[in-house]
């Protein structure tokens, strides 16, 4: 049981981690093409 929770809090911060990349990078898209 604890493997498995300490499993899910890693997935929700990978999950996490990912979608702050995918933002960034969007971010940095419209950056690019504003200039």
């Amino acid at each position: 049981v604890v493997g498995n929770g300490g499993g899910k809090i890693i997935k929700k911060l990978h999950i996490f981690l990912y979608s702050l990349k995918y933002l960034y990078y969007k971010v940095n898209i419209v950056m690019g093409n504003d200039r």
